[in-house]
């Protein structure tokens, strides 16, 4: 009797390891697959939020405004507020990726979503059908600066956290 019990034992034991061995590989393949996707999301974001700060950079905006409101011209001559006027989606990697933000790291996530708000509230502000009365060009164009300051200061930080997932 103990030679059944020892005999379905032996047979027993390869099944239960090999069993758990596929458990254990499935597990780890889904693992790493999922670490590659969220890298992957990581970098597209970085370099959409990258490329938008050296837009910014390179095109002058902040100081542009800034100087505008030291001269307090406000503008152009129709006292409507910054001469830019954004008319293409810089946003695409984001919009497509936004279910998957959820996948990066907590606070990488919140910084992620508050610059593509504030980036949002910006370029809405800047539109030239945004018309405002002449004695707020100036308090509006403050107020942009502060923002366009506060979205660097986040995309610099994102991208930062974000080439460390």
């Amino acid at each position: 009797m103990n030679d059944g019990i020892l005999q379905a034992v032996v047979n027993v034991v390869p099944v239960l390891v090999g069993g758990a061995m596929t458990g254990v590989g499935g597990y780890l393949a889904g693992w790493c697959a999922h670490r590659r996707s969220r890298a992957s999301l990581a970098c597209a974001i970085a370099g959409e939020i990258q490329s938008i700060l050296m837009i910014i950079d390179k095109r002058e905006y902040l100081p542009i405004l800034e100087q505008m409101i030291e001269d307090q011209s406000g503008a152009y001559e129709d006292n409507q507020g910054p001469p830019f006027c954004v008319t293409y989606n810089y946003f695409e990697v984001f919009q497509a990726n936004a279910g998957k933000i959820g996948d990066l790291p907590d606070e990488i996530a919140k910084q992620v979503v508050s610059f593509y708000t504030i980036a949002k509230a910006l370029l809405e502000d800047m539109n030239p059908a945004n018309v405002v009365r002449p004695e707020y060009v100036l308090p509006k164009m403050r107020q942009q600066v502060d923002f366009l300051r506060e979205l660097i200061k986040l995309g610099k930080e994102a991208v930062q956290g974000l080439k460390a997932v």
